[in-house]
């Protein structure tokens, strides 16, 4: 392949860049779509449970719960990522394309109306 060229450290930062944009792009889902580093029902002061209950904790412990969440989240996203990477068979760019216009915009485009609709009845 095209890594023929590159040799011990270049080879390896190659690599190692792969391994790193894994763990960004999990830190950003983890951020964006999962709560980052919220655990539920853990506030500034320790825990609150539904019906009242409270149970107090130090902030030191409540920050390292935090960083626990964050990073375990993060764990779990790019153990799902290499999976689905290396499970999964790569698609050549002309199935890309036909996924792409032939299925995925016109599904974008329906939610759109869907979405529009929505809003214009419930306003």
């Amino acid at each position: 392949g095209y890594f023929t060229e590159y040799t011990s450290m270049k080879m390896g930062l190659f690599l190692l860049s792969e391994f790193i944009e894994i763990v960004v792009i999990s830190g950003l889902l983890v951020t964006i779509f999962f709560g980052g580093y919220t655990v539920p029902w853990l506030g500034d002061k320790g825990f609150a449970f539904p019906g009242g209950s409270t149970w107090a904790l130090p902030h030191l412990a409540v920050v390292l719960l935090q960083v626990l969440s964050f990073t375990v989240k993060v764990f779990l996203i790019g153990c799902f990522q290499i999976q689905v990477r290396w499970t999964l068979p790569r698609f050549r760019y002309d199935q890309l394309m036909a996924l792409g216009w032939k299925f995925l915009l016109p599904i974008a485009a329906v939610n759109l109306v869907i979405t529009a609709i929505v809003r214009w009845w419930t306003l």
